[in-house]
């Protein structure tokens, strides 16, 4: 956790903190019914069964069928119960994602309480103590809302302060694929409760459809890799109308990542920049061939028309929630800290690190690949313009960075050649 920024490790630390306060808060002042306990232990029993087969629809976001089984455990078990089954089943889940830090499992345990916690307590506010049965719907509308607002939400936020973005930009065009999904859950997770009333076995049925959405998020997920696979080929098709910029997108993802390394990014943050970079020319799809494959330089139209590219790639990859954050990323990488920059002559920190990790990379590429125009640039020439564009075309720290990577490179290159001429000597 010590290499989280700090704003991250203070709201993580806060999450892991309320959760255990929500649990103290809602401990019962006398012990629960035996019913309870053994409505408890089959839910319990449900929602870990379900943590243990967690999808990941998205990047950073992953979507578990134990949704149905916390989800009826806040309807009809006490707050301090349903918090139980929500943490004590996460943890354990978690407890097999052996590559998974422990801030990280704590946070997604805390925040799986928080949210159940609060559908409890809004449900028994809004239901009072009458049979479940004989509620009116918006208690369970309501607990459902928010129940799940919770969760999303803390999980925008780290994430947000993670990439340093807006946790709730764009938040229709990021959730709106996973909303059925849950939706579906919640209302198996109604139906479960209903039926806890009268027929406790029941629940033992509610494992075929519990079964039946895990294969469909399954799916799901397989489908949204395949798009992902279909972007990143398009990408690589769109290299290749040029020769001479064929494989320039797979090197600048190669750069970045290594570039967001050196800067001790988050591992979200390196797979953003990585992806974001491979994609960063996606938009060129829309400039025409004539401007694109230009010989010589370009007019002023020209120049407007190349200029649409970064709008062209922020318009295609939006609609797509997978894409939304490399999105703002592809955007903003011709921006530049002196304020000079296209689409939208952002300034300073308005440029985002990850962007301008993005924007030096791909000038470095360029200037040391053999263009329609020029041949590549001498490593002098090259190194010089880095240091020349250092804190006004990019920001300094990732100017830093790369410098430090092409000398560690060049450092390999002269020992394995000088390895080489005493492989050949002896």
């Amino acid at each position: 956790m010590s290499t989280l920024r700090w704003p991250v490790r203070l709201f993580v630390g806060a999450v892991v903190a309320a959760g255990l306060l929500a649990g103290v808060a809602t401990f019962p002042a006398t012990g629960p019914r035996g019913d309870d306990l053994i409505v408890f232990a089959v839910l319990f029993a449900m929602a870990t069964a379900g943590q243990l087969r967690a999808v990941h629809v998205s990047v950073k976001m992953k979507v578990t069928v134990s949704d149905t089984a916390t989800f009826a455990a806040a309807l009809v078990l006490s707050p301090f119960l349903a918090i139980l089954v929500a943490g004590g089943s996460s943890l354990i889940g978690l407890r097999f994602s052996w590559r998974m830090p422990l801030y990280n499992r704590l946070f997604n345990a805390a925040s799986w309480m928080l949210a159940t916690g609060a559908a409890s307590v809004a449900y028994h506010a809004v239901a009072g103590s009458a049979p479940l049965a004989l509620v009116h719907p918006l208690g369970i509308a309501v607990a459902a809302v928010l129940g799940y607002g919770v969760k999303v939400l803390l999980v925008d936020v780290v994430v947000g302060l993670q990439l340093r973005r807006a946790p709730l930009a764009s938040w229709w065009s990021r959730h709106r694929a996973d909303l059925p999904v849950h939706g579906a859950l919640y209302a198996l997770g109604a139906v479960a409760a209903l039926s806890i009333e009268g027929h406790l076995w029941a629940l033992v049925l509610f494992l075929v459809p519990m079964g039946l959405v895990l294969v469909v998020l399954r799916e799901t997920s397989r489908m949204r890799e395949q798009t992902r696979a279909a972007i990143v080929e398009l990408a690589d098709l769109i290299d290749r109308r040029d020769t001479y910029t064929y494989g320039h997108s797979l090197r600048v993802a190669h750069y970045a990542g290594r570039v967001a390394r050196r800067l001790k990014m988050q591992p979200a943050q390196i797979d953003v920049v990585t992806e974001a970079a491979r994609l960063h020319d996606i938009g060129k799809i829309t400039t025409p061939d004539r401007v694109l494959q230009k010989p010589g330089p370009l007019d002023a139209d020209e120049i407007a028309e190349m200029h649409k590219h970064c709008d062209a790639g922020f318009e295609l990859l939006r609609r797509m929630g997978d894409f939304w954050d490399g999105a703002q990323l592809v955007r903003c990488h011709h921006e530049r800290p002196d304020g000079t920059g296209y689409p939208r002559a952002l300034l300073g920190t308005e440029v985002a690190l990850e962007a301008s990790v993005i924007a030096v990379c791909d000038a470095y590429d360029a200037m040391t690949s053999d263009r329609i125009y020029r041949t590549a640039l001498p490593r002098e020439r090259v190194l010089a313009e880095l240091r020349g564009g250092r804190g006004t075309q990019w920001h300094a720290v990732v100017v830093d960075a790369l410098l430090g990577l092409v000398e560690e490179d060049r450092r390999l290159e002269d020992a394995s050649g000088a390895l080489a001429r005493v492989s050949v000597a002896t």
